[in-house]
């Protein structure tokens, strides 16, 4: 890539402008909203209080997160030559001399026109490809991660002419495009942060990259993901198993380009674990199975208890067949005495129905005879009445 001599007022403005979005969207949000007031994506964005741990398929875990004073150097700002030159004041650490630079564009290009800094010094030739490419570093997609490769010093020897200071390599792929992350070890402790942060147009050109780095190193999967924030609870996810085949498939063709180790031991043993699992649970239901059957050879009522399993917790065909075998139980004449008893209060509470029903049949027969007999009696009623309104009329 050419690397610039010099830069516009508009260049260093638009990169500045870049920068202090990332700063207000992930780490300053004290400075733009009220904390109490945080949604759901804000707490997932804020990175001042989130960490990942992440789980692979070779058994290894480790947790990282990105802080403030990782942030220049995966952005492409130096700030160790910015202190040197104190053109923001003294004893500034890294987090705050990015964060002036991003809020002073003027001033940056002004002292650089000047002479008084170098901005070449100052700002990496590949700032606008590492600033696009830290909004898909900064959040791993399970779905999209190709594979991490674990290095290991003393496997280079042989197999580069030199070995690198990092712990991980996390390699995603993107629209077309591929995402690097480099991670080490704090403390040599399981906690690891961001050293190097990079985005290839092709895989031709991730390939060429990683060609000379990794080869002989252990590259596997990443089989999932719990995202922790301090403030909400852990946000979990898995790889889904119908991918797994297709992510192991692609693990191999990687390790074969980059001659690489694959490894997924973890993986292998947790599918021999359910393997073993379904078995038992196989052999469980065979013992299920055949109990059933010797309540069925009696005739007699399944019981869930009696049989050791739970209503909620049983397979829905095993209770399609327990419910439509009890109720044929009482439709089994043979059986009649035996399995009778609700059905012998249903009879009665029928059979009282049925001679209610008849009695209200009755007596709406009775109201209908007695009000046929002095309908006659009832219209006469009424017209003598009307007669009697009449002559009232008359007489005034």
């Amino acid at each position: 890539m050419f690397l610039k001599k010099t830069y516009t007022f508009v260049e260093v403005q638009d990169i500045c402008e870049k920068i202090l979005k990332i700063l207000n969207d992930y780490y300053e949000r004290d400075d733009l909203l009220n904390p109490y007031s945080y949604d759901k994506k804000d707490l997932i964005d804020d990175l001042t209080e989130k960490s990942m741990l992440a789980f692979l398929s070779n058994g290894d875990s480790f947790s990282y997160s990105i802080p403030k004073k990782s942030l220049a150097h995966l952005l492409g700002i130096d700030t160790d030559y910015l202190a040197t030159t104190s053109i923001f004041g003294k004893n500034l650490n890294s987090y705050e001399l990015l964060l002036q630079f991003a809020k002073n564009a003027k001033k940056v290009f002004d002292y650089s026109s000047r002479g008084i800094i170098d901005i070449t010094r100052v700002i990496s030739p590949y700032v606008l490809l590492k600033i696009d490419s830290f909004y898909e570093n900064v959040n791993l997609d399970l779905n999209h991660v190709d594979f991490i490769c674990k290095y290991d010093k003393n496997r280079s020897y042989g197999y580069a002419n030199f070995s690198f200071d990092m712990d991980y390599m996390i390699v995603q792929q993107k629209n077309d495009k591929y995402y690097l992350l480099i991670l080490v070890k704090e403390n040599n402790g399981d906690s690891c942060i961001p050293i190097s942060n990079q985005v290839f147009d092709s895989y031709d050109e991730l390939y060429k990259s990683l060609l000379t780095k990794i080869p002989n190193q252990e590259i596997t999967l990443l089989s999932g993901l719990n995202i922790r924030n301090r403030k909400h609870k852990p946000i979990k996810f898995w790889i889904r198993s119908e991918d797994r085949l297709n992510k192991i498939k692609a693990l191999l063709d990687f390790a074969n380009d980059f001659d690489c180790i694959p490894n997924i031991t973890s993986d292998h043993i947790r599918s021999l674990e359910i393997l073993d699992s379904n078995r038992e649970d196989k052999g469980q239901m065979y013992l299920i199975y055949e109990k059933i059957g010797k309540v069925m050879s009696r005739k007699e009522l399944i019981d869930y208890d009696k049989l050791g399993i739970r209503y909620e917790s049983a397979p829905q065909a095993l209770i399609s067949v327990i419910d439509s075998y009890n109720s044929s139980l009482f439709e089994d004449a043979d059986s009649f005495d035996k399995y009778s008893n609700v059905q012998k209060q249903n009879q009665s509470l029928q059979e009282k129905l049925d001679n209610a029903l008849e009695k209200v049949k009755q007596l709406d027969a009775e109201l209908n005879e007695i009000t046929n007999k002095y309908k006659d009696a009832i219209n006469d009623n009424e017209i003598l009445s009307q007669k009697i309104e009449d002559i009232k009329k008359i007489l005034g």
